[in-house]
């Protein structure tokens, strides 16, 4: 995974907040990380939403972090997934806004955005067996084992 050159090595206020007291999962720390360069999580443990409550928590540490928010198109280098979550990030958005218009105090069910998020990750999984299929068979062990 690549690392996003942070664009100042200090933290605000609100990311130390966070740090500190935010409701965190590996998908925000994974962002944080990123983003701001400090280590918020192992880098072999980092990893993209899954489902809603996932990805409540990034919209929760984008809350203490705004700085943050502006600049999610670049987790699309950190992977296929996050390249596609981060394409449809304002969707998904307001997509869980008008779910659950809630999702700031308390945990929230969240079907549609469960479900859109799995839908983007599925696409990712097929255009990458797709590319897969296409390889010559010798490179595929090794281009499968990188992912």
């Amino acid at each position: 995974m690549d690392m996003v050159k942070p664009r100042s090595p200090e933290l605000s206020k609100g990311a130390l907040d966070w740090l500190a007291n935010g409701r965190r999962g590996s998908s925000s720390e994974t962002i944080f990380t990123t983003l701001t360069g400090y280590e918020a999580i192992d880098p072999d443990e980092m990893d993209h939403p899954y489902d809603g409550p996932d990805f409540r928590r990034c919209r929760l540490m984008f809350e203490y972090c705004p700085e943050l928010r502006s600049r999610i198109a670049e987790m699309a280098s950190v992977s296929d997934e996050w390249r596609a979550l981060a394409a449809n990030w304002d969707a998904l958005e307001r997509t869980m806004d008008q779910e659950a218009a809630d999702w700031r105090t308390q945990a929230v069910k969240t079907p549609i955005t469960d479900f859109r998020i799995r839908q983007l990750l599925q696409e990712v999984a097929t255009e990458r067996r797709e590319e897969l299929d296409r390889m010559p068979k010798r490179l595929r062990k090794h281009q499968a084992a990188a992912h």
